[in-house]
């Protein structure tokens, strides 16, 4: 295939028609269940977005490709999907379904059998000893004998019908008339059923309750498969000529495993599909990669897909309230679940924006409102499967920052019981709604904990699918939780504060390192340039400090303190040095433009500073004194700073340009390259490396 000819971006597996060799990643697992001789592994396991459908399709195809002789069924589709509406039981069918443990695997097991001997007995020679006179069951000898029903999920449904006495009879007929046919055919055959849990997704919609012509049962989604799962199994131990291969989801997958005797030989039998991060990027270059050159920014960039495509200017992304840079792949990607349909969609919402448009900001608006879509997706996918109803509006309306402390997470808990119950409840009583455990097995909320090879803190979230939904309630321990990406958007349209309260030190996604907030923070202490000059003008010096303030709160929105002192001192602290280096940059900008003319020095330090003993407010600390000793010697317009500043600053923007101070900086006494900064002689000698930067960078 040519890059034009390369279908991209292919989000739905039914768009994509014949599968082509392209648009397939296989890791190990998938490469060695794609082999045609390969027949040991028959159920793929998989939440939703992970490609199942694309991966059974392609087994097909390798089958027809490389086994001369295996006849395929369906014979003109490349899966079998069941067609129509699933049936709505009767209140005594939910009953006795419920009360019978194997009633769908047995369901399945005469679907498979009889579907897979008519079919044999089309297309072989061999003499199949079964007629419509066979069966006791007169419904199941109808089914036989009608040619419009021809796969397994042509006869599945209409087994599902039966009465219970033809449903006996058919059960008999199965172990003693259509099974042992089944278990002697040499026909070689492979049969691939796919969508079983869409086929039942109207069970999920209510649980128990009484519809039209009916009954749902949430229960029966989970059963339809695991039913479907053992039934193949059990059918690949009795005839090595005939594999039928199945997709399932992960959630039910994992009530098999809970509930199966007989766990560790699904295992075996199952490929589960699982995307690293370096994965992940390469099913993004392959689509990249196929773009064609007029919708790419650079196309005559051969050496880096990502260039080419988004072009140079657009390789790192500007976080706007971390003030860090990241990878356009790490922005793109932590605005996932990590599923490659995600990485799909946002793909596809790229290539609609053409290559000229395709500026820095038009990327992020675009990866964000994919990304909200998926979030939106992706909690109506786990609704049904949670084992208490959440409403997660009412949810997100209490949650007002994307990083939460431990305190506020039971804070927000407690009172969304409030306020469904009326009352308050007591969080260890089984009437308690324990929402945020909800989030956290769904991939929704992340915690902070050390990275086993490397010790330090990381942000850990669950890949989406991974944890059953039902089960422990209990969160990780952490001393502060993160929320998804995906969900900010989300939660920005129903909390005010949530859009102004994102966390100013750490970027939230999966695997991205922790910075501990604890007592070190930056100081920046400015001299207002001509102040005296201004005050001496009783026209400006009626409104300069009004006009100060609001320059600041401008500026400043980011910044945790800032105040103007004895009218031209400036003092910012921040926990972020990139926060506090970009304020002070607009501050003096501002200050330069406007009809004060007013100038700026700085002086700037980064270390350990707690809360004054006594209480008396405010925070004392070296970085303190340090930024104040070194303003006066900074010339005007500039800023200078430790050394230990500009490597905290550097830990978040590592492109950050700055001079080192070889010569002489004001009047500070200088001693081998460092620079004593202590105030007096009488006290101890604090000798520093300096830097410089202009604030007009």
């Amino acid at each position: 295939m040519t890059k034009r000819e390369t279908r991209l971006w292919i989000v739905d597996s039914d768009d994509i028609g014949e599968t082509g060799e392209g648009v397939l990643y296989e890791t190990k697992p998938i490469a060695d269940f794609l082999r045609p001789d390969s027949t040991s592994r028959f159920l793929l396991v998989a939440s939703k977005g992970y490609g199942k459908t694309l991966l059974l399709r392609a087994k097909r195809d390798r089958l027809e490709r490389d086994r001369e002789g295996v006849h395929l069924l369906p014979e003109n589709q490349l899966t079998d999907k069941p067609i129509g509406h699933v049936r709505v039981f009767s209140n005594a069918d939910v009953a006795r379904i419920s009360n019978e443990s194997d009633f769908w695997q047995t369901c399945w097991s005469i679907a498979i059998a009889v579907a897979i001997t008519k079919f044999a007995k089309a297309k072989s020679k061999e003499l199949v000893p079964l007629e419509e006179t066979s069966f006791s069951s007169d419904e199941l000898a109808r089914l036989f004998s009608n040619e419009n029903l021809r796969t397994i999920t042509d006869h599945f449904p209409a087994i599902l019908k039966l009465n219970p006495t033809e449903y006996h009879k058919a059960r008999t007929d199965f172990t003693e008339v259509i099974g042992p046919v089944y278990r002697h055919l040499h026909v070689p055959i492979a049969s691939f059923v796919d969508n079983v849990d869409q086929y039942f997704d109207k069970h999920l919609d209510r649980n128990g309750a009484g519809a039209a012509g009916g009954a749902l049962e949430k229960g029966f989604w989970y059963r339809a498969q695991t039913g479907l799962a053992s039934a193949i199994r059990d059918l690949h131990g009795h005839n090595k000529h005939v594999k039928v291969f199945a997709s399932i989801r992960k959630e039910a997958y994992q009530r098999l495993m809970s509930e199966e005797q007989k766990a560790l030989q699904f295992e075996g039998s199952s490929v589960n599909l699982l995307y690293g991060p370096e994965d992940l990027e390469r099913i993004f270059l392959q689509n990249l990669e196929a773009e064609p050159d007029e919708n790419c920014v650079e196309p005559g960039q051969l050496d880096d897909p990502f260039e080419r495509f988004f072009g140079a200017d657009n390789m790192q992304m500007w976080h706007p309230h971390v003030g860090e840079p990241e990878s356009i792949w790490d922005y793109v990607l932590r605005h996932t679940l990590g599923r490659p349909r995600d990485l799909m969609s946002i793909g596809a919402g790229l290539s609609q924006v053409g290559g000229e448009f395709r500026t820095r900001e038009q990327v992020r608006r675009t990866v964000n409102a994919v990304s909200s879509t998926i979030g939106k997706a992706y909690l109506n996918e786990i609704r049904p499967h949670l084992p208490r109803p959440i409403d997660f509006e009412r949810l997100f309306r209490l949650i007002a920052r994307n990083i939460l402390p431990k305190g506020e997470v039971e804070a927000v808990s407690r009172k969304y019981n409030r306020e469904i119950h009326g009352r308050d409840v007591d969080p260890r009583s089984d009437e308690y709604v324990q929402v945020f455990s909800g989030l956290y097995r769904a991939g929704l909320l992340g915690y902070v904990a050390r990275d086993t090879g490397t010790t330090e803190p990381m942000q850990k979230f669950e890949s989406a699918g991974n944890l059953p939904l039902i089960g422990d309630t209990v969160l990780p321990p952490s001393d502060v939780y993160v929320i998804h990406p995906v969900l900010d958007a989300v939660i920005g349209m129903l909390s005010p504060s949530y859009s102004n309260g994102f966390d100013t030190l750490n970027i939230a996604g999966a695997c991205r390192p922790w910075r501990d907030e604890s007592c070190r923070k930056g100081v920046l202490v400015a001299d207002l340039v001509g102040y005296s000059r201004i005050m001496a003008d009783p026209a400006l010096a009626l409104v300069f400090q009004g006009d100060v303030q609001r320059i600041l709160d401008d500026c400043c929105e980011r910044i945790d303190h800032y105040e103007v002192e004895k009218g031209d001192t400036l003092t910012l602290i921040d926990r972020n040095p990139v926060n506090l280096r970009d304020a002070v940059l607009r501050v003096a900008g501002r200050l330069r433009a406007s009809d004060y003319a007013a100038e700026l020095r700085v002086g700037a330090d980064f270390g350990v500073l707690v809360d004054a003993v006594g209480g008396a407010g405010g925070l004392v600390g070296m970085p303190l004194r340090t930024a104040a000793r070194l303003e006066p010697h900074a010339k005007v317009d500039t800023m200078a700073m430790t050394a230990e500043f500009v490597e905290a600053v550097r830990e978040i923007d590592p492109g950050f340009r700055c001079e080192e101070v070889k010569g002489h900086l004001g009047d500070l006494r200088r001693e081998g390259g460092l620079f004593d900064l202590r105030k007096s002689d009488s006290d101890p000698q604090t000798l520093r490396k300096l830097h410089v930067v202009s604030l007009q960078s």
